[in-house]
């Protein structure tokens, strides 16, 4: 039986693993980087400071970021201050936007979820969005996108 144990305790702790972000291949400790290739991947959760987004805070700038998991943050989906995107998953802002405030481009692949209160809020002056996915504001009156200058293709 402790052999069982045993053979399957590495296996446990590698799907455990396997439920974070990643800078630079690195597991996240802050929840925050700037300058970084930020992957996620797994259910991640309110991992941002505070606990008000599954990744990322307003300051963050220059990131390279991937999801390919659940990204959820009890306010803020994915929290940037500027960067890019490619989403094969589902973010989700449960009570503000799916993705806020400033990227610069955003891959939604096939099958992607952006979501939220807004989808996307971007402050950024320019948002170049690829959607092969779906971008949507769950607020009744909210749009899926608020956007100052948007290139939609």
């Amino acid at each position: 039986m402790l052999g069982l144990a045993l053979t399957l305790a590495p296996f446990a702790m590698v799907g455990e693993a396997q439920a974070i972000c990643t800078e630079d291949g690195v597991a996240s400790v802050t929840g925050s980087a700037s300058g970084k290739t930020v992957v996620c991947s797994g259910t991640v959760t309110d991992t941002g400071p505070g606990g008000i987004a599954g990744y990322g805070t307003f300051v963050d700038t220059n990131n390279t970021y991937t999801v390919s998991g659940a990204l959820t943050g009890n306010s803020f989906g994915l929290a940037t201050g500027g960067g890019t995107l490619t989403n094969s998953g589902t973010i989700t802002g449960t009570n503000i936007a799916g993705i806020s405030n400033a990227l610069s481009s955003l891959n939604n692949t096939l099958g992607a979820t952006v979501q939220g209160f807004f989808g996307i809020v971007s402050n950024a002056s320019d948002i170049t969005i690829s959607n092969a996915g779906l971008i949507k504001g769950t607020g009744g009156a909210n749009g899926a996108i608020k956007a100052q200058n948007l290139h939609l293709t």
